[in-house]
């Protein structure tokens, strides 16, 4: 399996990322209040059934940590004002990590603020700066406190998973130096189906240059597979297996997809994880298995 010449891990939260190996689990972001999620009634205005947005951030974290998995929940918003619900209440339900996830900085940056404010600022992860993000909106984020923040390999002069280490040399890695971003996590972007491929093999050459937890928004090849409109048991398939690409890419963390799809999804993730580790420490590499590792407790799940 997949080794590289350094892993850099820290912690955000209750929650270590960098996988060292295998030793520590992947991590695995559930999404919530999506354009799609039918719990919403007001995405302005950030009106929803709380009731069962309990349940389905419950049901995500008591799955992920059964399989011996690593849960964060991924907050994404069409609004500010909507944003700042999401967080405020998510922060209230779980003690893990929680993702700002908005399109654009206005959304983002009044619920880091809000963050600073409530005291969860250590477990708060932004989602997320690029090659293109001004200076002021970083100063921002790390005047309110947050300095785990998702970065974005996106070069769009070179789509090849080379591009993605040109552009964080020339671009991103100066930022991150500059305003001492210690918690980043690299993102290769997955922009459809057919990109995922080449974005997994990114997170291999990026991993392997940078050692910074590495991953990506795999869920993004799925708008373009609903298209095809295969029946459900077939959809889940086609997404795990997208999943389970960008991990034999060598993925630290990944966008899981829905949090109310857990049952469907978390289970082959945990069980990959756990071959994977495996397969590592058979071939000579120092990983530690415990009985919670996800090799066992996938295997434990699958059989009650």
């Amino acid at each position: 399996m997949i080794s590289f010449k350094k892993e850099i891990t820290f912690k955000v939260g209750n929650i270590t990322f960098g996988r060292n190996g295998g030793e520590n689990p992947i991590v695995v972001f559930g999404s919530m209040f999506m354009m799609d999620h039918k719990i919403v009634s007001d995405h302005k205005k950030g009106i929803f059934d709380k009731k069962q947005a309990r349940n389905e951030i419950e049901h995500f974290v008591d799955v992920a940590r059964n399989l011996g998995l690593s849960p964060v929940i991924d907050v994404h918003a069409q609004t500010a004002e909507a944003m700042v619900k999401y967080i405020e209440f998510v922060a209230d339900v779980t003690e893990y990590p929680i993702i700002i996830d908005g399109t654009i900085p206005d959304i983002r940056l009044p619920a880091a603020k809000l963050a600073k404010e409530i005291g969860i600022n250590e477990r708060t992860i932004y989602d997320s700066i690029s090659p293109d993000t001004r200076d002021e909106e970083i100063q921002k984020i790390r005047e309110y406190g947050i300095d785990c923040i998702f970065v974005l390999l996106l070069n769009p002069a070179n789509l090849r998973p080379e591009g993605r280490i040109e552009i964080m040399k020339k671009k991103l890695l100066p930022k991150i130096e500059k305003w001492d971003i210690k918690r980043a996590l690299l993102d290769t972007i997955v922009f459809d189906a057919p990109s995922s491929g080449m974005a997994a093999k990114a997170i291999e050459l990026v991993k392997n240059e940078f050692g910074y937890p590495t991953g990506n928004g795999a869920p993004n090849a799925m708008d373009f597979i609903k298209e095809w409109h295969y029946p459900s048991e077939t959809y889940y398939s086609v997404y795990t297996s997208i999943l389970v690409l960008q991990q034999l890419g060598g993925a630290d963390w990944i966008f899981a997809g829905p949090a109310s799809a857990a049952d469907y999804l978390l289970p082959p993730i945990a069980l990959i994880d756990g071959v994977i580790a495996y397969s590592n420490k058979m071939m000579g590499h120092p990983v530690k298995m415990s009985k919670e590792h996800p090799l066992f407790k996938a295997m434990k799940y699958l059989q009650s």
